[in-house]
């Protein structure tokens, strides 16, 4: 029985699209002859693929081909995820990367892209009503400050919580949700992982914990299905889920 539920908190309790794209924008924008032609919405997508959750792997494959990455979205799971991969095979400039990158995490991390991210508005409506019935704990590739700039409200609800700095190796890794489970003294068998991208759903399958996916985050309903994820709902569903399951 399910007794502890884990969060990711992108694409679950935050909306970040706008300002993911805002900031990768200001990366390429900083490399001359270069420019990010992908919309919010098709760079959320994007990084809700395996291969390019990462934001090196998403630049990469940019720069690789832009109008490849500009399909992506389009196409099922798997041949989305066969195209990234070959992208992610073609020669680019590391350098640039680099600087893309560092551009990138610069911009995101700052007071421009803070009123750009939403916090989902049933958010704290669920969270108050799950933490009667269950622990919580979140787990996310997300530094503790930006946790605390846009979720702080939140963050008295939850009984542990494992961010960038607590983890050698992020997800897919299941480094996070093992120390969570650590933490909570628990096992695998007793919790549930809730998040939006393959990433999370791998990770949590890594760590033989259930899965929850959450259709309006990155990779969406259809391509979280496609990838093997059975239980996929809004986050607003999510209590009348767990008490059929339970």
């Amino acid at each position: 029985m399910v007794d502890i539920i884990i969060f990711d908190v992108g694409g679950v309790f935050r909306d970040s699209r706008e300002a993911i794209h805002v900031a990768m924008k200001k990366g390429f924008e900083e490399e001359e002859g270069h420019e990010l032609t992908l919309n919010a919405d098709e760079v959320w997508r994007v990084r809700g693929l395996f291969s390019l959750n990462g934001s090196k792997a998403f630049i990469r494959a940019c720069l690789a081909d832009m109008d490849a990455c500009k399909e992506l979205p389009t196409l099922p799971y798997q041949k989305a995820e066969e195209k990234a991969k070959a992208l992610l095979e073609e020669p680019v400039d590391e350098g640039m990367v680099k600087r893309i990158r560092a551009k990138y995490k610069e911009v995101f991390s700052s007071d421009e892209v803070r009123a750009l991210i939403k916090l989902h508005p049933k958010a704290e409506e669920v969270v108050k009503v799950l933490k009667g019935q269950y622990t919580l704990a979140i787990v996310s590739n997300a530094s503790h400050k930006s946790l605390k700039r846009d979720i702080g409200r939140l963050l008295p609800f939850f009984d542990v919580i494992v961010a960038d700095e607590d983890m050698e190796k992020k997800k897919p890794n299941p480094e996070g949700l093992l120390t969570a489970l650590e933490k909570l003294n628990a096992a695998p068998q007793q919790a549930v992982y809730v998040g939006d991208a393959i990433s999370d759903y791998t990770a949590a399958k890594r760590a033989g914990m259930a899965f929850i996916g959450v259709k309006d985050g990155m990779a969406g309903e259809k391509w979280l299905r496609e990838a093997g994820c059975d239980k996929v709902v809004g986050l607003e569903e999510l209590e009348d889920l767990l008490g059929d399951s339970s």
